[in-house]
């Protein structure tokens, strides 16, 4: 220890002398240490921010665009192998006669599919039972035989806008039926097959 003395009136009076902090080496390390564990812990808690307020802004997409949905159905073929003979009917009950609609047709094909394109009737049967026919392509394979559809293995799967601004003007259970129409018996290649309605 470092001591001064002061002499006053006769007497010594001894007081410890303060010592000047000096910052070692070391010490100067730890602060910086400490620095930057400070900016790390700072930097990974706006990281989690970030990524929370990303992943609620897709799940408020996704959910908005869910309650978009009126009606989605798939079905399977049996063997993805679609008979000339064979029809796939779906049921939509409809109680809103005031908003429009989209119409998709969802088509999952496998690379056994031996054309590019996709012919397909669909009749639409009214709840008063009148009845609409229509002819509807869709193009599965572009011109240098590259798959349309999306998937990485052997199965591809589209979806085809074929209606829009669609009114329903009855209260009721419209029936729409779907058959291939590529004049094949048997056509091979096509596994499953959807309607899907959305609001507009």
């Amino acid at each position: 220890m470092h001591y001064w003395r002061i002499a006053l009136h006769g007497l010594t009076i001894t007081k410890r002398k303060k010592r000047k902090k000096n910052l070692t080496g070391q010490t100067m390390a730890h602060k910086v240490l400490q620095y930057k564990g400070l900016r790390k812990h700072a930097s990974r808690f706006f990281l989690h921010k970030i990524i929370t307020v990303i992943f609620a802004a897709v799940a408020l997409f996704f959910a908005s665009c869910d309650r978009d949905v009126m009606f989605e159905q798939n079905k399977r073929i049996p063997e993805s192998v679609w008979n000339l003979q064979d029809s796939l009917s779906f049921s939509v009950e409809i109680s809103d006669t005031v908003s429009l609609h989209n119409m998709y047709v969802n088509i999952r094909n496998t690379t056994d599919y031996p054309f590019s394109n996709f012919f397909m009737f669909l009749d639409i049967r009214f709840p008063d039972g009148q009845l609409m026919r229509d002819t509807l392509e869709m193009e599965l394979a572009d011109r240098t035989g590259n798959w349309t559809g999306s998937g990485m293995g052997h199965i591809k799967a589209n979806r085809f806008l074929f209606r829009t601004g669609v009114w329903f003007p009855q209260i009721g259970t419209y029936t729409l039926t779907m058959q291939q129409a590529m004049r094949i018996d048997a056509l091979p290649g096509v596994s499953d097959i959807g309607l899907r309605i959305t609001k507009e």
